[in-house]
């Protein structure tokens, strides 16, 4: 039922009425298992309708054209849950789609002056809310998370709190290449003789991190002193 909703319900494939009983007779004649008709289908999609409710409201014009609208606040509030856990399924099926893999950016680029593309600049680093900025990122094997503290290869304490790329631009003098590595914003993080103490908010290399000992530390983290500008220019 729902694969064949799915199909049916492709906004690129637009199924006529004769199609849609075509198919499914076609498919019955193959013997294929859990195959609906049409009537079944389409009293399954008035149920969830009523259940969850239809945001698509038809209007007619003055002038007598017909067109449908949705209300956006209704649609919210009725199929919230359903509308995430489809989000999520599509998130999922574009990951696992090899084409588009690697066309998707899990994290914000510091492009420079220049901005072509929505995960560009500093509204996306900084304005995004925690809840739906990427949380994680893998160094080397190992997963770091934001708000874990580590340690960087100088031996100094990190706390990474947004993640994103950096690319470093080349340099025909030099003989560099362009390269795009991953970056964190975060504290500095200092020792002291009771504490380990939050200072100043600062630019890190990922690859340079070390996943830290806690059971090897005598003392924890402490935020007494934080940096009062986070809005660090990259």
């Amino acid at each position: 039922m729902f694969l064949t909703d799915l199909l049916f319900s492709s906004p690129r494939l637009r199924f006529s009425q004769p199609q849609k009983t075509a198919i499914l007779e076609w498919a019955q004649s193959l013997h294929a298992r859990g195959v609906p008709t049409l009537n079944a289908l389409e009293n399954t999609r008035k149920r969830i309708k009523d259940l969850v409710g239809d945001p698509t409201e038809k209007v007619t014009s003055p002038s007598g054209n017909i067109f449908y609208v949705n209300d956006i606040a209704k649609a919210i509030a009725k199929v919230l849950l359903p509308t995430l856990i489809q989000f999520i399924m599509n998130i999922s099926q574009d990951y696992a789609n090899p084409i588009t893999r690697f066309s998707m950016t899990d994290y914000p680029e510091d492009a420079g002056q220049g901005m072509s593309q929505v995960f560009h600049g500093e509204k996306m680093l900084l304005d995004i809310p925690p809840e739906i900025a990427p949380s994680t990122v893998r160094v080397n094997g190992q997963i770091f998370f934001v708000n874990e503290l580590l340690r960087r290869s100088s031996g100094a304490y990190f706390i990474p709190e947004h993640f994103f790329y950096r690319t470093t631009s080349c340099d025909a003098n030099t003989g560099t290449v362009s390269t795009k590595e991953l970056h964190a914003l975060g504290f500095d993080v200092h020792e002291s003789d009771v504490s380990l103490i939050q200072a100043t908010y600062i630019i890190s290399l990922t690859s340079l991190w070390h996943r830290l000992d806690l059971l090897s530390m005598k003392r924890g983290p402490s935020r007494q002193s934080q940096h009062s500008n986070r809005r660090t220019k990259i």
